[in-house]
């Protein structure tokens, strides 16, 4: 790892930054082509490489030589130092990878043994959300079962001092494997047509073939960035293989608290 960018970064624990399985890829491209041709002039689609799936955030400042993650913060909770290494080590060994995950083929009127954020999987396939982010998603499925795998992932991460941003309370929970694939400009369209665009693009996800990619170590990075959505002129990705001897480099990336 070189730190190609100066001054302070941010980390996070993604999957499929950069390279990707075709199949995937190939989503990606058709959301963003969908999403183009219903708002011509008002999608800015993200590089193909630069989407990836969240697993965790990291961010985080450094006090007295330690990493405190912010979320803990935002969540009305104590500050925690950061154990990086726990984490890159528990992610390379952990039995709940790799995880098998499932998007699209969500129908409207069938019934499924999960909700995400209380909704219906089909409503929350594909959004133009009012951030004016456009996100896709889809979950762990194993043997026609759709298992809290990825769940229970981000909930191992408090062991070393990281509290995912979903999980505000212990009820909380967030079994989405989730990717930006944009922004729309909301001075080029207005919500009325982001709904229309949404509604549209999940009927059709709803009639696809399902994709499926898994989520392993091998796909796992940290990501070291300075804009949260990640491109690549500024952004390295640093594999947990390389990470875990690195550890020291990496915690100093993280900018002094005020």
């Amino acid at each position: 790892m070189s730190q190609l960018i100066p001054g302070p970064m941010n980390l996070t624990l993604a999957a499929f930054y950069g390279d990707k399985p075709e199949s995937f890829a190939a989503l990606i491209r058709w959301c963003q082509a969908a999403v183009s041709a219903k708002l011509p002039g008002a999608f800015r689609p993200y590089d193909v490489r630069q989407v990836h799936a969240t697993i965790v955030g990291l961010e985080g400042t450094q006090t007295s030589g330690q990493v405190h993650h912010e979320h803990y913060t935002a969540c009305g909770q104590d500050p925690r130092p950061m154990d990086l290494r726990g984490l890159v080590e528990m992610v390379r060994s952990t039995e709940l990878l790799p995880i098998r995950a499932r998007i699209g083929g969500f129908r409207r009127d069938s019934g499924y043994p999960f909700e995400s954020l209380g909704a219906h999987p089909y409503l929350r396939t594909f959004a133009i959300q009012p951030s004016n982010l456009v996100v896709a998603m889809g979950w762990p499925e194993a043997a026609s079962e759709f298992p809290d795998s990825l769940d229970r992932l981000r909930r191992e991460c408090v062991r070393f001092g990281i509290l995912h941003k979903y999980h505000r309370t212990a009820e909380c929970k967030d079994n989405d494997l989730f990717f930006v694939l944009g922004k729309v400009d909301p001075t080029a369209t207005d919500r009325a047509n982001c709904d229309a665009t949404s509604e549209a693009i999940r009927l059709q996800f709803s009639g696809n073939q399902p994709v499926h990619i898994e989520v392993s170590a091998t796909n796992l990075a940290l990501i070291a960035y300075v804009d949260n959505e990640l491109p690549l002129a500024t952004s390295v990705p640093i594999s947990l293989e390389s990470a875990v001897s690195r550890i020291k480099e990496i915690e100093a990336l993280y900018k002094e608290a005020s």
